[in-house]
């Protein structure tokens, strides 16, 4: 049986909206053997990482100017009503950190596209900051308050460090002794 392809065009869409049309595409496409293309004009890492967290068979092709997600509905065993990831690191060897539902990251093996682990975090991982060596992950925690430290060696916490109210980004100075974050001023 021969599969039937169907392109979308999502241009336009912001990811959530994009991710939402994907969803919508595949409920009518699961067991016709069909093979779905969604074109994005600027690299849909976020849509991927979430589609790809949530079980579906999902690969990102570029195309000239543009990337397009393929997905494959028959075969994919999606979890449903999870959101999905915006934050996204790379470390050297493969593995790509991502924050993830339920207050976690996820480590994901670059060559393979599996989860390797998730790794607990605080209430709302929003940021996420490698070390300039790569042995550290920093995780911004905008519900908590606070940074999970993660060494990328046995990708286990190795600390938690309160901040002010509502943390949204994180960077490292260049000798890796302070982390600089910026969060909502306390006085106000």
């Amino acid at each position: 049986m021969s599969s039937q392809t169907i392109d979308l065009d999502l241009a336009g869409l912001t990811p959530e909206q994009q991710v939402a049309r994907l969803k919508e595409q595949y409920v009518l496409l699961r067991g016709r053997n069909a093979v779905m293309r969604a074109r994005a004009d600027a690299l849909p890492v976020r849509q991927y990482i979430s589609l790809l967290e949530r079980g579906y068979r999902v690969t990102l092709e570029r195309e000239r100017e543009s990337f397009t997600l393929v997905l494959r509905p028959d075969g994919s065993t999606p979890r449903l009503g999870l959101r999905g990831a915006h934050s996204v690191v790379s470390h050297s060897d493969g593995r790509v950190y991502t924050n993830t539902t339920e207050n976690r990251i996820a480590v994901i093996d670059g060559s393979t596209r599996r989860v390797i682990k998730h790794v607990s975090t605080g209430d709302d991982p929003s940021h996420l900051e490698l070390s300039h060596d790569g042995q550290r992950l920093y995780v911004a925690n905008s519900g908590s308050n606070n940074v999970t430290i993660i060494d990328t060696t046995s990708d286990e916490v190795l600390a938690t460090a309160s901040t002010g109210r509502r943390l949204y980004f994180l960077a490292l100075r260049p000798m890796e002794t302070r982390f600089i974050c910026r969060a909502e001023r306390i006085d106000r």
